[in-house]
Order: C-alpha cells, then sequence, then structure tokens
C-alpha cells in the first residue's frame, strides 16, 4: 500500500493530498479566481476525503470531485470542477482542427499514424 493511499482508492492517480496540493497550486495561476486558495482550503481536501472515505470505505473520481468543489468558495466553484476534472481526467494531447483539415486535404481521408490505429472515441470526437 503506498503512503497517503486508502485501502479501496480507486484513484489510482492521486492520493488525497497529492491532489489537494496540485490543485490547489493550479488554482493559484488561474486567472480567473476571485479568491486563490489558502492552505486552509487545501487542508480541507484531504480531511472531506477522510470522512467520506470513512462513511463509504472506498473512494472514487467523483468523491474527489466533490471534494474539490465543495471546499471551495461558491463564486469559484466552476472554475475548480473544470480544474479538478482535467487533473482527475486528463485530455489527450489532439491536433487542432486546422491541421485536420489540411491532413485531409489531400485525398480526403484522414490519415491514420505509423503508430497504429487511431482511438475510436477520439475518432468520433474528432468528427464533432
Amino acid at each position: 500500500m503506498e503512503r497517503g493511499r486508502f485501502v479501496h482508492d480507486e484513484v489510482e492517480a492521486w492520493t488525497p493530498i497529492a491532489f489537494a496540493v496540485e490543485l490547489t497550486r493550479r488554482l493559484r495561476k488561474h486567472a480567473g479566481m476571485s479568491a486563490a486558495p489558502s492552505l486552509r482550503s487545501t487542508l480541507a481536501i484531504p480531511r472531506f476525503l477522510t470522512a467520506r472515505y470513512a462513511r463509504k470505505r472506498r473512494l472514487v473520481a467523483h468523491d474527489y470531485l466533490d471534494a474539490a468543489v465543495l471546499t471551495s468558495p461558491h463564486e469559484d466553484q466552476p472554475i475548480v470542477e473544470d480544474v479538478a476534472r482535467e487533473l482527475l481526467f486528463p485530455r489527450a494531447a489532439t491536433p487542432s482542427v486546422g491541421a485536420k483539415a489540411a491532413a485531409s486535404a489531400d485525398d480526403g481521408k484522414v490519415k491514420r499514424s505509423a503508430a497504429g490505429p487511431a482511438d475510436a472515441a477520439a475518432q468520433i470526437l474528432g468528427d464533432l
């Protein structure tokens, strides 16, 4: 068991403390925040997750998201939710729309990379 991780924590990329520290670091750099997160709000996230774990005996990504949003000021909650989602579910690097149009302009087909077939979900989202 990794230090700082609960037994049935399904979020493998983050421990409660590491998540709180990284979220606070990113929010302090965000330009749209009305109030920069304090040390008190950084400590509130692991406490919230500990209480949630004591009640449910398991943690999922939604619990981390709830902890981030519910421990932040009301006016900053949409920004906090976006930043927390980006931490929990990082987006894969996708080519820009202009690059896709230039690549498909040659023969009207989307070219596949030499590494292998592209992710099916990325293709569906790319078509939208």
